[in-house]
């Protein structure tokens, strides 16, 4: 099945453009500044609120929009909103960070080898 897969990286990419799917960053940047998450949860809340009543995103809104919301904000806030930054800020295990799916599918590949070699030795004591 996933051989036959076709990505369609323009739509993958298109879909990213809307929605506020960096909203969890903005709360994860204001924590790393001090805020407590449960503060940086209601700023950003209050953030995507005003968004939906003028109609734009996350990234539509300048420096001093934001500014306007928390003190901690800083001008490196636009950093935090990008999607690259959001998929490598995922440094977990299980998490979306380049680095971190590389080393999953390292792992992976060595786990199925593992299994091929021992199917072949099953398969030839089968033979016997």
């Amino acid at each position: 099945m996933l051989s036959e897969i076709k990505v369609n990286s323009r739509k993958m990419a298109e879909a990213t453009q809307s929605g506020f799917v960096t909203a969890t960053d903005l709360a994860d940047y204001l924590a790393c500044k001090g805020v407590p998450f449960r503060t940086a949860h209601e700023v950003v809340g209050r953030i995507v609120s005003s968004c939906l009543q003028k109609n734009m995103n996350l990234w539509d809104m300048s420096f001093e929009e934001f500014k306007r919301f928390s003190p901690d904000i800083e001008a490196d806030v636009m950093n935090s909103l990008t999607i690259d930054s959001s998929i490598n800020s995922r440094k977990c295990i299980g998490g979306t960070a380049r680095q971190v799916v590389k080393r999953a599918i390292g792992k992976a590949k060595k786990e199925l080898l593992k299994g091929k070699k021992f199917l072949g030795k099953v398969e030839r004591t089968v033979r016997k």
